[in-house]
């Protein structure tokens, strides 16, 4: 069995996040605004999940990531505020935010 490293697992989780967005465009691009709004919440995730690995900060929820994500990058103006606000958005309840931004928008700007 292969045995894998924290840096595998980052290196993976940063990959998924890139063709995630890739993903996101095409969804966008045919006007599939839930699934691209769904994708988006799967490209923070994932990438988030990847920066907490690889800095050895141990998380086992989404909530806990978020949080994790806010105490370490954030609240330490190591990640903008309103960069953050995004990820943290996505992060805090993907179902919410696909409501919202389903009832409030017409069109996705990218």
């Amino acid at each position: 069995m292969t045995e894998y490293k924290p840096e595998d697992y980052v290196k993976y989780r940063f990959g998924r996040a890139m063709e995630t967005i890739e993903e996101v465009k095409t969804h966008i691009d045919n006007k599939f605004w839930n699934t691209a709004i769904k994708r988006l919440y799967y490209a923070c995730f994932y990438a988030v999940g990847a920066l907490l690995v690889q800095h050895k900060i141990e998380a086992s929820t989404r909530t806990g990531i978020r949080q994790k994500f806010g105490e370490h990058f954030v609240r330490t103006g190591k990640v903008e505020r309103e960069l953050a606000k995004h990820s943290q958005n996505y992060l805090k309840n993907d179902t919410k935010v696909t409501i919202m931004t389903f009832m409030t928008m017409t069109k996705i700007q990218f």
